[in-house]
């Protein structure tokens, strides 16, 4: 399986041992840097940039590890994800409810 981590830095300790576990399980792990995607809209549904590259179809499953300074930010993200029927382990709005 194929999954993204969404978090700022695999400096964070449950951040870098979630990514370990994942691996020792035989999965693919990325860290996917929220704050730097954008979303584009049109054409259909919407589409999710890192950087340059396409990552809209790349996972299976993503693990939001969102921070209390960018939640709306990155539950937006986590939404498009899952309007693209990616697998997400937290859902947008219980994110959001969770720092209220």
């Amino acid at each position: 399986m194929d999954i993204a981590i969404l978090s700022v830095s695999l400096s964070v300790h449950s951040t870098r041992r979630i990514a370990q576990e994942a691996e020792n399980l035989g999965h693919y792990v990325e860290l996917i840097d929220h704050t730097k995607c954008s979303v584009k809209l049109g054409e259909g549904k919407p589409k999710i940039f890192l950087g340059e590259e396409n990552v809209t179809n790349e996972f299976d499953a993503i693990i939001p590890r969102i921070g209390t300074k960018v939640t709306r930010h990155g539950a937006a993200k986590v939404k498009h994800f899952e309007i693209k029927c990616v697998y997400c382990t937290a859902r947008p709005l219980v994110i959001s409810r969770a720092r209220n």
